[in-house]
């Protein structure tokens, strides 16, 4: 297969918000324009995607509640320090949620979003009063002080409670859904199986989701695919990048949006890259190779 420079133009990555299990990095909150130690470079997300998703937030989010202050976030340098705060915050605020996680609790979900915001999410057919809201963002406002933060903006969400069949996965070749990035996975083709890796989550403009995989390893539309093994059915390919991408898009309604990399541990996709240079420090996650820290050529 001829493989070019582009990709399929209606895929976006799936995940719009950071989960309770990602990682902290330390930061200056007080300070915005303090200079940070960067997980990734500061053009990992245009202006114009983290305004979309904002737009999909804001359409798509049933608020119950927001609290505190949004702060201005005027450039991708104070954005890019402004999350790393919250994700300090939302690590260490962890114990504040803890006990009123689902099923003991309301909560099924705790992170910060891509506007900017904490969010603390209610299941939809589970009630959480204004007193309780109101106590909760106390103690979390309590906290961000301690941390530097006045008035932490936080907002409370209600939305349906996902179901986990086998997650996260105890390692590469686990059966897992929903269905996750670097994962074993098996395909059928007319000389025999192929195997390779799931890629990632993702969405259609239209709204439909599946994952990414490579294109090599299929016969383009209509290759069966299988996680992990032949038997476990995990959707039929659709289409592939044809002369354009080494890639092959695969409808699935049940993938979340992150990657394997230990045993048990897996990490939350956070945005994409739509002009990636050279020399970019890449983490590859594989059936074969393992996870690696590579430089992109």
């Amino acid at each position: 297969m001829k493989v070019g420079s582009g990709f399929f133009p209606f895929l976006a990555v799936l995940i719009l918000c950071v989960l309770i299990s990602a990682g902290a990095v330390s930061a200056t909150p007080s300070d915005l324009s303090t200079s940070m130690v960067e997980k990734m470079p500061v053009e990992e997300i245009s202006e114009a995607d983290i305004q979309a998703g904002i737009e999909y937030l804001n359409a798509h989010d049933h608020v119950l509640h927001r609290y505190g202050t949004l702060p201005a976030l005027k450039d991708t340098r104070m954005r890019c320090t402004w999350e790393d705060s919250l994700d300090k915050f939302v690590a260490d605020a962890r114990c504040d949620i803890e006990p009123l996680f689902y099923p003991e609790g309301p909560i099924h979900g705790f992170g910060y979003d891509i506007e900017g915001y904490v969010f603390v999410s209610i299941v939809d057919n589970r009630t959480m009063d204004s007193e309780a809201m109101d106590n909760l963002y106390g103690t979390l406002e309590s906290r961000g002080r301690t941390m530097g933060i006045s008035n932490i903006p936080v907002k409370f969400i209600s939305s349906p409670l996902v179901e986990l069949d086998s997650y996260p996965p105890e390692s590469r070749s686990s059966y897992c859904r929903p269905i996750i990035g670097g994962l074993m996975l098996q395909t059928s083709l007319p000389g025999g199986t192929g195997e390779a890796t799931t890629g990632f989550a993702a969405q259609t403009s239209s709204g439909s989701q599946g994952y990414v995989i490579s294109g090599h390893c299929t016969e383009g539309a209509g290759t069966k695919v299988y996680q992990p093994t032949i038997g476990f059915d995990a959707g039929t390919v659709s289409t592939d990048g044809g002369t354009y991408s080494d890639a092959a898009w695969v409808p699935f309604n049940n993938v979340v949006a992150r990657i394997y990399t230990t045993p048990s541990v897996t990490s939350a996709i956070k945005g994409y890259y739509s002009d990636p240079g050279s020399g970019l420090s890449v983490v590859m996650s594989g059936k074969n190779i393992g996870t690696l820290i590579r430089a992109s050529s």
